[in-house]
């Protein structure tokens, strides 16, 4: 299951970030496996207090004691430069590319992503634009039913 958040990144009620941690770290311990439930954030506003709490979610809900690591941000600076269609849509590729990866392997994985991307050659730059705008037609179509 794939659960999307989209959020300024600050609770409103209870106003106590703590509590939304605490929740989902009880939430992870009722859980059989760690690839049943993806929870996404996509932060649609830049407050240096959201971010940060949306990062938080992302990379210590285990050290904070959650049995799985269940929760993936996508800041603001990432939906601006992917847009909020194709964010969502990368959401659902990540979420099944994504469920085997360790806790490094993703942050390195979105590390790398957030990289410019240099290309060295037209022709395959060509290529792989064309591969993943047929992956994202896929998906679209998934997405919708059709």
């Amino acid at each position: 299951m794939l659960i999307v958040v989209i959020t300024d990144g600050l609770p409103n009620v209870p106003r106590n970030p703590r509590v939304v941690n605490c929740a989902l770290v009880d939430f992870t311990q009722q859980m059989r496996d760690g690839d049943d439930i993806v929870v996404t954030i996509l932060q649609i506003v830049d407050t240096f207090e959201g971010r940060d709490f949306c990062i938080d979610l992302d990379d210590n809900l285990v050290n904070e004691g959650a049995k799985y690591d269940i929760v993936d941000t996508k800041t603001f600076a990432e939906l601006k430069r992917e847009g909020l269609v194709n964010a969502m849509i990368d959401v659902a590729v990540e979420a099944r590319d994504n469920r085997h990866l360790s806790r490094q392997e993703k942050h390195l994985k979105r590390f790398v992503k957030s990289l410019p991307e240099i290309s060295v050659n037209a022709q395959e730059s060509d290529s792989k634009l064309k591969e993943k705008q047929a992956e994202r037609k896929t998906i679209e179509q998934q997405l919708l039913g059709q």
